[in-house]
């Protein structure tokens, strides 16, 4: 089942074409990569996509519905979230109030006479998505305080807790050690059996072991498509992007 599709979409910067003509699909549960050298377009294309960036020309469908030009509100608002290189979190609140408030923006009702930490569905939910990200012993410690990783892996959490339907990651794995990369890279899979996923990342083993279908951007454009092993050997990409090493 298709739940993205993107036909022609264009950003110009004055003369500069950031993304260029991309055409692509994405679906349901599905695990795809962009990839390609620095300037490609493939974070433009991230805020194309979740509305932070209006197309120049193009048009971008989701889950059914014609998104092109929609803000970002409105497009989150619809199933899609963004996790970023940089970790954007409340650093004065706890681990799980981070993930509450998460949480608390997709209710559609309130008791005014009642505290927001006191909803035993929204608390629960939020228990359960530090469950799943490993940060539920962590739950109390204010977000500031936590390990570099364990930031990265809340940002996550915030991002689940908007119940998105397909979820775009900016280097999920950029700036972790080795062992900590191998953690991210389970979460990732197991976060892609309920909800699609977009992964923009640089580690070439990480991409190569998670992604159902790899995009490969250069200078903005698509020069190739397919699952890992027809990108691998790729002479074209191999020629631009992985300096003639077959990955």
């Amino acid at each position: 089942m298709e739940i993205l599709r993107t036909e022609k979409v264009t950003k110009r910067f004055g003369g500069l074409s950031a993304v260029l003509d991309v055409d692509m699909t994405l679906e349901k549960n599905e695990i795809q990569s962009i990839i390609g050298p620095n300037g490609a377009g493939k974070s433009t294309l991230f805020r194309l996509i979740n509305g932070e960036m209006r197309p120049s020309s193009g048009r971008i469908w989701f889950n059914g519905e014609y998104i092109t030009g929609m803000d970002q509100t409105a497009v989150s608002l619809r199933g899609i979230a963004t996790t970023y290189q940089i970790t954007n979190i409340f650093p004065r609140l706890s681990t799980f109030e981070n993930v509450r408030l998460a949480v608390q923006s997709r209710k559609t009702a309130y008791n005014l006479w009642s505290k927001c930490g006191s909803d035993t569905k929204v608390n629960g939910k939020a228990g359960d998505i530090l469950r799943t990200t490993g940060l539920h012993r962590k739950k109390d410690v204010l977000a500031g305080n936590l390990s570099y990783g364990d930031k990265r892996r809340l940002e996550i959490a915030i991002a689940l807790g908007t119940e998105p339907i397909l979820l775009l990651m900016d280097e999920p794995t950029s700036g972790l050690s080795p062992v900590e990369t191998n953690e991210m890279a389970g979460l990732v899979r197991q976060i892609a059996r309920g909800l699609s996923v977009i992964l923009v990342e640089h580690k070439m083993k990480v991409v190569m072991d998670l992604s159902d279908k790899i995009t490969v951007l250069h200078e903005g454009q698509v020069i190739a498509r397919g699952d890992p092993g027809s990108i691998r050997e790729d002479a074209t990409v191999r020629r631009v992007y992985l300096g003639g090493v077959k990955v």
